[in-house]
């Protein structure tokens, strides 16, 4: 599965998001949420704001291939979003 995790910005109508892929999304989430932000600002910041959102891209076909193209392809459109101010 691929997802991004998005966040508002710190100006009017930005967003920070984050675009990873796994093959547990329950586990990847629990680890994002209690370990990383010990170890990272960034999601420390998105694991302590309300207003958070993820999208969950999936589907039982999907094979690790075509799961790392749609994150990468998910993180060059995203670079070309002028409201994105930081990918991760």
């Amino acid at each position: 599965m691929s997802f991004i995790i998005q966040k508002k910005g710190k100006t009017a109508n930005t967003y920070e998001v984050y675009v990873g892929e796994t093959n547990n999304i329950g586990r990847r989430t629990l680890q994002h949420l209690d370990d990383d932000p010990r170890e990272r600002k960034d999601w420390e910041r998105l694991a302590n704001v309300d207003e958070v959102k993820m999208l969950v891209i999936g589907h039982e076909h999907f094979n690790k291939s075509l799961t790392l193209d749609i994150e990468n392809r998910l993180m060059l459109y995203l670079s070309s979003v002028d409201a994105v101010k930081k990918i991760k």
